[in-house]
């Protein structure tokens, strides 16, 4: 007995299964990126802790998760408008672990727009979670604006006009 509910979403093949569309869209967050962005943070937590004994509380705890979280998602959306726009190029390329794409979109049957748009989502979810963390000093303002400036960057590399990875068509 089915809930009526459809657990696929659509690709240009038709229809996608849920769990396979969400894989998928791990898949091009490329996780080994995002395990080494958690590395490096994790060792200036450390050295910071190091350097300065004693100078974190159990409570600076929840901030750096946070912090951590919020460092995640911003990846992951900067990931995503990176295999979106690339697509293209990305299919001509020999592909490496750490460059040319995840190739999970050519793969996918999705067209670009799907990375696209929650690579989106999760830059507005970006902006409101560390407008949150700000407002509620779970962050302090110099860590929100480096993850502004973060999160503008990303997307400046990838986003036209001013996408650092491809020539201007104009030119």
């Amino acid at each position: 007995m089915t809930s009526g509910m459809d657990s696929s979403i659509p690709s240009r093949e038709g229809r996608y299964p849920l769990r396979s569309a969400v894989l998928t869209m791990v898949a091009m967050t490329r996780p080994n990126h995002i395990l080494f962005i958690v590395i490096l943070f994790a060792n200036g937590v450390l050295l910071g802790a190091w350097r300065h004994s004693g100078s974190l509380k159990d409570s600076d705890w929840l901030s750096i998760s946070l912090s951590l979280g919020v460092l995640i998602l911003l990846s992951m959306s900067v990931h995503l408008a990176n295999e979106a726009v690339d697509h293209e190029t990305d299919c001509l390329t020999v592909r490496t672990p750490f460059s040319s794409g995840s190739g999970a979109l050519e793969r996918s049957g999705f067209t670009p727009r799907t990375p696209l748009m929650i690579s989106l989502i999760l830059a507005a979810l970006v902006v409101v979670v560390t407008i949150t963390l700000v407002a509620t000093s779970l962050l302090p303002p110099p860590a929100g604006l480096l993850i502004a400036l973060g999160l503008a960057g990303g997307l400046a590399y990838s986003l036209p006009p001013t996408s650092a990875t491809r020539p201007r068509r104009d030119a």
